[in-house]
């Protein structure tokens, strides 16, 4: 299981806190799980993330 936090350019300023926490509620609930991809893809401006999540689904099916 992995979690994919995504739009993390609409958290603002307090962005990194809330990120923080999300990672450190997901391994409260699933510490076996993956660490979360986080992506963003802002308006008019550079889009990140989105390789990682594609090759986690390459790599999780085996292709």
């Amino acid at each position: 299981m992995q979690a994919i936090i995504t739009k993390a350019d609409q958290l603002g300023d307090s962005g990194r806190e809330h990120i923080d926490q999300m990672r450190n509620a997901i391994f409260q609930a699933a510490p076996t799980c993956l660490s979360p991809i986080i992506t963003a893809c802002p308006p008019m401006g550079s889009k990140f993330g989105i390789e990682l999540i594609r090759k986690s689904i390459t790599d999780c099916c085996g292709l």
